[in-house]
């Protein structure tokens, strides 16, 4: 099924880490000894079923990022969002299907990937998720809660997608 598909990925790596207060953006402070960006971008250019690459950085953490396959590196937009149109305006023309990961995500598994991109094959579109197992109140401008959400209707969204 994969074989006939085009699959690109854009691993999102452009974020500063302002909330965590460190020197270095988060997704390249080391984890195991290696950047934590490098551990999902190895996983996806080590997968057969993944065409071409574009990683969303600054220039300077560009020569981290090494592959065989077609790599391409786009700036880091204002938001995630802009970041993730940097790196779609990148990819090949005639993508079936383009995937979307954060770097600072280090720990996806290739079943879950492959799961993932049968379901997006098949559908036209996919994320990873979790139930969310937390009870989550909704509340109003002064922190008063209005109601308790249905957590069997809530999901956290996770990466890819």
């Amino acid at each position: 099924m994969f074989q006939k598909k085009k699959i690109s990925l854009i691993l999102v790596s452009g974020g500063i880490g302002l909330r965590m207060g460190a020197t270095t953006p988060k997704q390249y402070l080391p984890l195991g000894g290696v950047p934590i960006a490098l551990h999902s971008f190895h996983l996806f250019s080590n997968m057969e079923e993944i065409d071409e690459l574009v990683v969303v950085c600054e220039e300077k953490y560009q020569s981290l990022f090494t592959s065989s396959k077609p790599l391409f590196f786009a700036p880091p937009g204002k938001r995630r969002q802009d970041s993730v149109a940097q790196g779609a305006a990148l990819t090949s023309q005639n993508t079936d299907l383009l995937i979307v990961h954060d770097a600072v995500r280090p720990f996806v598994k290739k079943d879950e990937v492959l799961a993932l991109l049968e379901k997006a094959l098949s559908i036209g579109a996919a994320a990873l998720a979790s139930p969310c197992t937390s009870t989550i109140k909704e509340v109003d401008e002064n922190y008063l809660v209005q109601k308790t959400l249905d957590r069997t209707k809530i999901w956290a969204i996770q990466t890819p997608q």
